[in-house]
């Protein structure tokens, strides 16, 4: 257990977990956080969701934190979060941002000349309308193009394609510094140096130089989050949608019995925090 005095982080992800089926905030969910803020207790965002989709949810919210984007690929933290220097790479009007990806416009070019070296031709979101997007992903018009306002990464739907050619097309990928995360019916395609561990690590560290000593909380429902939950002291794993739990082995790994967002209340329930009166 961490000392009295640390300052608790939770690293939340969004889609299964923090997020509903729907992608909505739940009510429950949203007076959690307002309860989360009362108690001094920093929730940052570590999600595939990109920078544009986690901005509406921080609004929404009221929250003011660092959030973590595209699978670990950059970290963007508000101008006055730190009243400390440190590295950072790019800006917005917004945020400071550390980049561990590689940027969209490398990565597009770099999925053009691997199809047409793998004769493997894949649709890909940015070339897309959003209606196609919103048929794949189920997204609103809305949340299609938040969806594919995307910095360091790009959709393709993985799909339909002979497995020859598609190894093909992902061995040329990972010869130019790229990599797939696979999801049912696409992939994203990121830099081998995104990872959402070493995003909570930089992040940590940061956080330590301004709090002190810090607890943190992991708390996802799926493989892909495996390298977040076992970057954190806490990790906690909800269960699916469809009632199962992810097949993560970790130390220290809490699994909770609810179901996404449910499951999410479940697990700030256990912090060492007095979060309800």
């Amino acid at each position: 257990m961490a000392p009295q005095s640390s300052h608790t982080v939770v690293f939340s992800d969004l889609d299964g977990t923090l997020l509903d089926k729907h992608k909505r905030l739940l009510p429950e969910i949203k007076e959690a956080v307002q309860h989360l803020k009362a108690q001094d207790i920093s929730l940052i965002f570590c999600s595939s969701k990109t920078r544009s989709e986690q901005e509406l949810i921080l609004a929404e919210l009221d929250l003011e934190e660092p959030i973590i984007v595209e699978n670990g690929s950059g970290i963007f933290i508000p101008h006055t979060y730190f009243n400390f220097e440190y590295a950072y790479q790019d800006t917005t009007p917004k945020f400071k941002v550390i980049e561990l990806g590689v940027p969209s416009v490398v990565i597009r070019t770099i999925v053009s000349q691997a199809q047409q070296d793998a004769d493997c031709f894949l649709k890909s979101f940015y070339s897309e309308s959003p209606d196609f997007i919103g048929a794949v992903t189920g997204l609103s018009d809305e949340a299609a193009l938040r969806a594919n306002v995307r910095d360091y990464s790009e959709v393709i739907v993985t799909n339909g394609h002979t497995p020859e050619h598609f190894m093909n097309f992902e061995q040329e990928l990972h010869s130019q510094g790229l990599c797939m995360v696979r999801n049912t019916h696409y992939s994203s395609v990121i830099g081998i140096f995104s990872d959402e561990g070493r995003a909570v690590q930089l992040l940590g560290d940061l956080l330590r130089k301004k709090h002190g000593n810090i607890l943190s909380v992991g708390i996802a429902d799926c493989l892909d989050d495996y390298d977040m939950l076992a970057a954190v002291d806490l990790p906690f794993l909800v269960k699916d949608f469809s009632g199962n739990h992810a097949p993560i082995s970790l130390e220290g790994l809490i699994k909770v019995e609810g179901k996404g967002p449910n499951g999410w209340l479940e697990a700030i329930q256990q912090l060492p925090v007095k979060m309800f009166a």
